[in-house]
């Protein structure tokens, strides 16, 4: 009876509130994944990479809002893959006029979402700051999907 308190401190403290804090962690990262996946979706079915970049952005705000402890940006990217060789170049602006073809390339939308999520605790535990446990955790998730329509590409 006299190691109770002993045992209930460790039980607390050595694994209830560790468990707790990275099921916090892998809660919010599958939330910044859904909310890369929804972007990319988004931006993926858009009718020009302008409207595009602007679907994404709004698909990002509009989950990264809705849920706490989660923060951080996008950036979207087309991807032409050459079918033959299997070689990627990436752009970060709507390609050149005409110069999409879908018989040598294929084209991906990729999202990129750089995060911050914050731990369930926050502060300093025995003077150190640990990051998923007392401070933000970085993750960087990446999303691709095919374009469905590669003739907005060009505008």
């Amino acid at each position: 009876m006299a190691e109770f308190p002993a045992v209930m401190y460790l039980v607390f403290f050595g694994l209830l509130i560790p468990t707790v804090g990275i099921g916090t962690i892998g809660y919010r990262i599958s939330l910044i994944y859904f909310a890369v996946r929804d972007a990319c979706y988004k931006a993926a079915i858009s009718p020009t990479f302008t409207q595009a970049q602007t679907n994404a952005a709004t698909a990002w705000t509009k989950d990264t809002q809705a849920w706490n402890g989660v923060a951080g940006t996008e950036s979207i990217a087309i991807i032409t893959r050459v079918i033959a060789t299997g070689a990627e170049t990436k752009s970060t602006t709507k390609l050149a006029a005409n110069s999409v073809n879908t018989q040598t390339n294929m084209y991906f939308i990729r999202l990129t979402g750089a995060c911050q999520i914050q731990p369930f605790f926050s502060g300093t535990f025995r003077g150190m700051s640990i990051p998923g446990f007392t401070s933000a955790y970085p993750v960087n998730i990446t999303y691709q999907c095919y374009v469905e329509n590669t003739a907005g590409l060009t505008q």
